[in-house]
């Protein structure tokens, strides 16, 4: 099974910028050049059981594209990857509920104001042996 996400398009963007206290947002920058772009992919490998559907394998590959400024191959990629494969069970899975479920909405997310990332300062040592 494979799932691919564009993150240029979300119906409800929660984003929080960090590090980039020199950088300004601009609507139409945005909207002309597209300058923060975004894709996500993940594969799963599934194997049907008695009793439902077992994960077998699941990889994500994500890749962010930011480029501040409308150059040709000027842009800034950060790549992310992460897999998971299924070793063993250890308990008796928990059976899921045959219930109709309710439809509440998207998640909120909340950020907290406190600044996590605060720069070390690096401190000069003359006497390295003391």
């Amino acid at each position: 099974l494979t799932k691919t996400r564009d993150l240029n398009h979300c119906q409800e963007k929660v984003m929080k910028d960090i590090g980039l206290a020199y950088t300004e947002k601009c609507a139409k920058c945005q909207q002309d050049s597209k300058n923060l772009r975004g894709a996500t992919a993940y594969n799963y490998v599934l194997k049907q059981v008695a009793n439902g559907i077992l994960i077998l394998k699941a990889s994500v590959n994500e890749l962010i594209q930011f480029s501040p400024f409308n150059e040709m191959n000027g842009a800034a990629q950060m790549e992310t990857k992460q897999s998971l494969v299924f070793l063993e069970i250890q308990r008796t899975p928990i059976v899921p509920l045959q219930e109709q479920y309710l439809h509440r909405g998207s998640l909120k997310y909340e950020f907290s104001t406190e600044l996590l990332q605060t720069p070390i300062q690096l401190i000069k040592v003359n006497n390295v042996q003391a």
